[in-house]
């Protein structure tokens, strides 16, 4: 699930874009809120709901950008409308919109189903709703309504990054990257980052005895070297990039400065939890360079079947093993930050 907070603006043109999805038949208004006189109305027009919230943010004209316009997205269509309405009015009013006018639209027009929410940032005394830090709490709040706990992802994100093997300190920090953290150096530790906030801490003398303790598999340096050069007669190296994610939990992400090329690339094998340096499975040159001469859709006669499918242990946007789970009651070397 994500939200987004779009850059407040002065007009409220997001209601009419909205009612243009509307007219298309690719939105659904799900609910009208807090609208005053109009709430009496059978037949209220777009126009009427941008004039309404115009004259409420009228009331404060030292809030010169007043609309407030936000998303919810789901996972492909992992939530019905009805869900995501439920969901959208729990988080309005922990946003300190509750009793604002608002609108909510649902979207059927791509392939994550998700609402817009449209309102004031001006309440009807004409005060300012409070908007500190609230991107950061825009998250927080909708993982609290989703019954998920920061620490506690934190927790299992460290522990699963912990039981890849790795050769370096930037290739442990590249897994925790991949999950959307930032990574911190100071003093003794790194600190992992999220939403804004230190959510836990690595040792770095652990990090080094782990990194001490790698175990090389060139069997698998050489499986994926194999899977590499045959999946490159169907795809460019971007478009392999994406396969194998998908397919084999193998993510490649290449290492470039801004505006240039790619000067080297990594691999994290997440079916054999392990992460590889690129020029061990395959030169660049050789997988930016190579051209495909064969159609996608000849896949499967192509390689074995066990090549097509990632072990079943991959973590990649996969649930939490019981093993790994296990893990978790285990002592490990890190160290949770409360607050």
């Amino acid at each position: 699930m994500i939200v987004k907070i779009f850059e407040p603006v002065a007009v409220f043109e997001a209601v009419r874009y909205n009612t243009d999805k509307m007219d298309k038949g690719k939105g659904e208004l799900l609910k009208v809120a807090n609208f005053g006189p109009l709430m009496g109305f059978c037949n209220r027009r777009p126009e009427d709901y941008r004039a309404y919230l115009q004259m409420v943010s009228a009331l404060n004209k030292n809030v010169r950008k007043p609309v407030f316009h936000a998303t919810i997205s789901a996972g492909g269509k992992t939530h019905s409308k009805e869900q995501l309405l439920a969901i959208a009015e729990k988080w309005m009013k922990a946003m300190g919109y509750g009793e604002q006018p608002y609108l909510v639209v649902f979207h059927k027009d791509t392939k994550n189903n998700h609402v817009h929410l449209v309102s004031t940032r001006v309440d009807k005394q004409g005060k300012k709703i409070n908007s500190g830090f609230e991107h950061v709490r825009a998250i927080r709040e909708l993982n609290k309504i989703m019954g998920l706990q920061e620490e506690h992802q934190s927790n299992k994100d460290i522990a699963k990054a912990l039981t890849y093997q790795f050769t370096t300190k930037a290739q442990f920090v590249l897994i925790l990257e991949q999950l959307g953290y930032k990574i911190a150096e100071k003093g003794n530790d790194l600190e992992i980052i999220k939403h804004g906030k230190v959510q836990g801490k690595v040792s770095l003398a652990s990090l080094e005895k782990m990194i001490s303790g790698f175990q090389p598999d060139k069997n698998r340096a050489l499986q994926l070297k194999a899977i590499f050069s045959n999946y490159l007669q169907y795809y460019k190296a971007e478009d392999l990039a994406v396969f194998l994610k998908s397919k084999m939990s193998v993510s490649i992400i290449f290492h470039a400065s801004a505006g240039k090329p790619p000067y080297g690339y990594s691999v994290i094998d997440h079916a054999q939890q392990r992460v590889l340096k690129g020029s061990e499975i395959l030169p660049l040159k050789e997988l930016l360079d190579s051209t495909p001469t064969k159609q996608p859709e000849k896949i499967a006669g192509d390689m074995p079947e066990q090549d097509l499918k990632p072990e079943p242990n991959a973590i990649n946007d996969a649930p939490f093993s019981e093993k790994q789970d296990e893990q978790l009651d285990q002592p490990i070397s890190f160290r949770l930050h409360m607050t």
